[in-house]
């Protein structure tokens, strides 16, 4: 007995150790880029299998690459537990649902994946079941659209508030939005409640995004307000004027039943406004025929201790616990495009697992970061204290072994949080370690949004997703008072784990790190406290035994219990005062610009190993999706070495942990200071904390750079920073040219008048990211040659992703500038085009002109590319551009501007690789996001691969043959990425332990598929070189949303990360790879269209220029209109490989090898 307790405190030893050591990692600091939801048909089971994942097309048996690839598909026919259509128990949840829906409106209604998980115990009454059919009769007769709706409508409308109320026979509850998805799921339940209890009809505010989270809940109406309703919701507050509280305090309320009223029953309410849990308040608010309910807390318990409604709730809910269970059921249902994101998550990463356990993380305080407190408190609750999870075994894995033990049961862990530096740790935990008790354990963190945006649809999306993923686990570890936990703790029927607050949390005392709660019930959070009739203050939770206070809330508040619930006791959580979790852990700090932020921490310090040893590093970007019988397991050798990265209790001893070199750590940004200011492309004088990435470059990391400026550049740089200092925004010259263009505007262009020696090219945004960079890159060479100053467009979110690249001036236009950019378009009357057609020019000089250079221009517009033309446009003070397309090969064909671009650039394909390191410096914030995911994810490989995936045509679906396409050019035909071994799960092989070199494999595409059979194929095989290969994604966005700032800021991080990689892969004609290839310096592998690759062909081809290209030239000659190739005028002039160099215009210098 005694040796075993000292066995599991040496187990406990190492377990503290190994996350300790994992904490302080690289990998440690918040991953700001990580994947914000992991979608749809990834490789679980049987795809996995040798036979599938792997088919040579050489003739080698032992050497296989993936082919026959088959995603999982959700056709219906199948895997009964992979598939929600099969299961039809309980179609109608126990009678909840009517019948009669068009259930291919809303295939979530019928298809409820809850009737997958244990068998329901939980029934709704038979009173509720009939309540709810009379509640839908109601709706269809008084909802919007009917007369009685009109009707009602008119009273509303009408000044005479002497009406009566009796004028109209429906009367309604109108629910208004406040404070995010699960604060407004709770209050909609509170408000269907009410409405049923005092026959009103509930409707919802439009403007919510409702109509894209939930499918409509009755059947033949809707619960939508119209949009011409009128504007009483807006501006509803606490402060209102119409509100229950207000009236009451200031007895203004009058024997004529007003038409509608504010009930404001926020968390910051006032006494007032509480009366309405008072049954004489409810005898004047029932009366009313509009009331508009704005809430963020559940209220429903307090709506039980009202002796009006009593008896008919006892009725409705024997079960007292049950009211959000039922209700939340029969009210939410997702869309159909939630339900498909919610069904192929839950299909690929969670269906198969013997057991769901979920985690939600929710922190209110940040500052200080409790992150170390955090992690110690969730590892004590789910492993420690109550064996959700297993602890980690003291053997490391062998290369290709799986567990061999009693079941290789298997437990999938879904985390969500805002902070996906949990799911790292605990994700890393697992993969690195076997379990004591031999289960396989797989932890997903579907999305990471680093901050809560309530008023964004896709965040909301995404938020009503997870709970309703969390919801389908088995076992439950939500947060204190978190109300995102509340909504999937009662969608699922469970009593959860609740952590404790972390200020209240201390690992070094006996308080466990999380309570059980004893109800799946919400809390309502701010429920009154004095007597309707005495005034007096009253602890409520003593007046029946089925209401209590909290246990989230210190039992401050209330919550609803069922009878059943009296016998269950929570179990014993002490902690033996011997044995810790993470003790001494340290979390990566950072005092950048006085501010703790998490998400530059690794920016900040990361550690550096000993010099000479082969570190392994296995830091996973996003979810596995490994089959019962897969384990991941580390390189040869890795067993008989330090290791880097450990994460789990009792995993290691202390003797095999990683030893630093006493201070030995590195910032990959500040310490590589070789060339700060990039051979002189970048001036001095800047503020460098406004933007630090200016002069922390991480190119700098790639090794010394083999291209410099030349001095012709640099002076000509020099000299147009001079010139916009004198003419940029708020300058006089600026002023005077402003207020000439204004003038010319009024005076329809007569008479005008040039007081100003400057002149501007102003560029405005089309299409994605990588379209903008390049044309940005185009317009600014213009403006270099013609000496004109380039301002840029405001609204296309150029702050937020860029800092100022002129010292001493901004390139944005000022907010109060003529309205000259707006609208602007193909056809727009000021076109170049419109000129040449129906103007002509002449001797007249126009204010300002469109020069419109798209791919779907015209010949006229096309003629800005030739000399005589260029004459009278070069005189016009103001140039709008708006182009998609990098324009600069044209230029050098044009003579007037040939002999200076040819000075400026004798390395003719350099242009991009210059200008775009000048003009594109991230923001502090979206550099935060770049260096801490290099930091923790690339800076210590070996050699970094970036594979850039853009897929045009998505119908029919390519990725069997892309995915094939991808394998075959990184792997047999380039060697970019090492050759698995054909045999799975066998022993080592002394062969395999050549050089444990460490690859880094950075993805970049909407669709994680891609990612997900990569990185699987790798975890899986270990590789016929030895080499270790990491695969990571940032993120997967699954549709591109130009218009939208964090996709684009997401956008930006990614091409500079590859940008960062030693050999890149992009996808042909895609602009977000010529952005990353060329500020890189790199030629990539191109992979060919999917339409245009066949099996028998090679799967990319290498560039011959680091230049983007120009996709839509002009063809014809200037002087004879005749058409001409102008890929063969000059010889650093030719048509582009990813246009089978038949078409485009691209770069080139012929001295260069790829």
């Amino acid at each position: 007995m005694r040796n075993s307790r000292l066995q599991s405190d040496r187990h406990d030893e190492r377990e503290d150790d190994i996350v300790s050591r994992i904490a302080h990692g690289p990998w440690c600091g918040r991953n700001p880029v990580k994947s914000m939801a992991i979608f749809a048909l990834c490789l679980v089971g049987s795809v996995l299998c040798a036979s599938v994942l792997m088919k040579d097309r050489s003739n080698n048996k032992n050497i296989r690459i993936v082919r026959d690839f088959k995603p999982l598909k959700n056709d219906g026919q199948k895997d009964n537990r992979s598939l929600p259509v099969e299961v039809q128990q309980d179609k109608f949840l126990g009678g909840l649902i009517a019948e009669g829906f068009d259930e291919k409106s809303c295939l979530s209604r019928y298809q409820s994946l809850w009737n997958q998980k244990r068998k329901q115990t939980r029934r709704p009454s038979s009173h509720l079941i009939s309540k709810l059919r009379d509640y839908e009769a109601l709706h269809q007769r008084c909802g919007p659209l009917t007369d009685s709706f009109k009707k009602a409508l008119r009273y509303l409308n009408s000044n005479n508030h002497e009406i009566s109320s009796n004028s109209t026979d429906c009367k309604y509850v109108i629910w208004v939005a406040r404070d995010g998805l699960g604060n407004r799921m709770i209050t909609l339940v509170s408000a269907f409640l009410y409405a049923i209890l005092t026959q009103k009809v509930l409707l919802v505010d439009h403007r919510t995004h409702i109509s894209d989270l939930f499918c409509e809940p009755f059947p033949g109406t809707s619960w939508l307000i119209p949009s011409d309703f009128p504007p009483m919701i807006k501006s509803f507050d606490v402060n209102s004027p119409r509100t229950y509280g207000y009236l009451l305090k200031w007895k203004k309320l009058r024997s004529v039943i007003p038409p509608y009223l504010y009930l404001y029953l926020g968390n910051n309410n006032n006494e007032y406004d509480k009366r309405f849990y008072c049954d004489e308040d409810q005898t004047v608010i029932q009366k009313v025929p509009w009331l508009v309910v704005k809430s963020n807390v559940y209220y429903i318990p307090s709506l039980f201790l009202m002796p009006s409604f009593q008896e008919e709730l006892r009725n409705l809910f024997p079960e007292k616990d049950t009211v959000f269970h039922f209700l939340g059921r029969y009210l939410f249902h997702p869309t159909n495009s939630v339900w498909k994101s919610i069904t192929s998550y839950h299909n690929a990463h969670l269906a198969n697992a013997d057991e769901r356990i979920g985690i939600q993380i929710r922190i209110f305080r940040t500052n200080p970061d409790p992150f170390d407190q955090i992690l110690h408190q969730i590892l004590a609750c789910v492993i420690k204290e109550n064996n959700l999870l297993p602890k980690i075994s003291a053997k490391t894995r062998k290369p290709g072994t799986i567990p061999s033990g009693k079941s290789n049961k298997t437990k999938a862990v879904l985390m969500t949080s805002l902070d996906s530096r949990y799911y790292d740790l605990i994700d890393r935990m697992y993969v690195e370690g076997s379990t004591l008790t031999e289960e396989i354990i797989r932890v997903y963190q579907p999305s990471s949004e680093w901050k809560q945006n309530t008023a964004n649809r896709s965040h909301n999306m995404k938020a009503w997703e997870e709970m309703y993923l969390l919801s389908l686990t088995d076992k439950l570890v939500t947060s204190s008072k978190s109300t995102f936990g509340y909504v999937p703790q009662s969608l699922g029927g469970m009593k959860p784990w609740i952590l404790y607050r972390p200020e209240e949390y201390n690992a070094s005392n006996s308080k466990p790190a999380c309570q059980r709660a004893l109800s799946m019930e919400p809390c309502f959070q701010a429920p009154p406290a004095l007597d309707c009739k005495t005034g007096e203050r009253v602890d409520f939770s003593k007046i029946v035994g089925y209401v209590r206070h909290c246990e989230d809330m210190n039992w401050t508040a209330v919550f609803l219990s069922g009878s059943v619930l009296f016998s269950v006791l929570m179990k014993d959580r002490s902690i033996d005062q011997n044995t810790r979790i993470v003790p001494d852990f340290k979390p990566l700090k950072t005092d950048h610009q006085g501010e703790n932020h998490p998400q530059e921490a690794a920016a900040k310090s990361s550690p550096t190993p000993n010099q000479g040893e082969n570190n392994t590093r296995e830091v996973d970007a996003k979810p596995e999706e490994l089959d019962k019988k897969s384990s991941l397991t580390p390189n040869p050798g890795e067993e008989n070495r330090p290791r880097e990265v450990d994460a789990k209790p009792e995993e290691l001893d202390k003797s095999s942990s990683l030893t630093l070199k006493e201070g030995e750590k590195h910032n990959a940004l500040v310490e590589v200071q070789q060339d700060k200011y990039l051979g002189g492309l970048i001036a001095e004088g800047f503020d460098e904390k406004s933007c630090l990435s200016r002069y922390q470059s991480l190119w700098k990391n790639k090794g010394p750079q083999i291209h410099r400026p030349s001095s012709h550049l640099i002076s000509k740089l020099r000299n147009y920073e001079k010139l916009h200092r004198r003419c940029g925004p708020h300058t006089e010259s600026f002023r005077k040219a402003s207020q000439d263009l204004n003038a010319s505007i009024h005076n329809n262009n007569n008479n005008f008048s040039i007081s100003s020696d400057c002149k501007y090219v102003i560029w405005t945004a089309r299409d994605g990211l990588g379209n903008r960079m390049i044309t940005l890159v185009s317009t600014f060479i213009y403006a270099l040659l013609t000496q004109k100053v380039l301002l840029v467009e405001p609204g296309a979110h150029i702050s937020d992703l860029f800092c100022e690249p002129f010292p001493g001036t901004s390139w944005l236009i000022p907010s109060n500038f003529p309205p000259i950019i707006q609208n602007f378009g193909k056809d727009s009357p000021k076109t170049y085009d419109y000129i040449l057609k129906w103007e002509k020019p002449g001797s007249v000089i126009p204010p300002y002109i469109y020069l419109y250079l798209a791919h779907d221009y015209t010949e006229e517009d096309k003629r800005f590319f030739c000399d005589e033309d260029q004459t009278f446009i070069q005189k016009v003070p103001w140039i709008i551009i708006k182009s998609n397309l990098y324009f600069v090969p044209s230029l050098f064909l044009m003579p007037s501007f040939e002999k200076e671009l040819n000075k400026l650039f004798p390395k003719k394909e350099t242009v991009f690789h210059f200008l775009g390191r000048y003009l594109f410096h991230p923001t502090n914030s979206v550099w935060s996001s770049i260096s801490t995911y290099y930091n923790g994810y690339l800076a210590r490989a070996d050699e970094k691969i970036g594979i850039q995936i853009r897929i045009f045509k998505t119908n029919p679906d390519p990725f069997d043959k892309l995915l094939e396409q991808i394998l075959a050019c990184v792997i047999k035909e380039n060697d970019l990425l090492p050759r698995i071994n054909g045999e799975m799960k066998k022993a080592e092989t002394p062969e395999l332990a050549k050089s444990n070199r460490t690859k880094a494999a950075l993805m970049t595409s909407l669709d994680s598929r891609y990612f997900d059979a990569i990185k699987m194929m790798y975890q899986e095989h270990s590789t016929q070189t030895g080499e270790i290969i990491r695969v990571f994604q940032p993120s997967n966005e699954t549709k591109q949303r130009s218009s939208n700032r964090d996709h684009n800021r997401k956008a930006l991080s990614e091409m500079y990360l590859l940008s960062l990689t030693d050999k890149l892969v992009t996808s042909s004609k895609s602009t977000f790879g010529y952005v990353a290839q060329s500020l890189g310096g790199m030629k990539p592998w191109i992979l060919y269209r999917p339409e245009e690759y066949y099996a028998s062909n090679p799967g990319c081809q290498r560039a011959l220029s680091m230049e983007p290209c120009f996709q839509a030239p002009p063809t014809l000659d200037c002087k004879t209109s005749k058409r001409v190739d102008t890929g063969k005028i000059v010889e650093y002039i030719r048509h582009c490989e990813d246009m089978n160099w038949t078409w485009g215009l691209k770069l080139y210098d012929q001295d260069d090898e790829p």
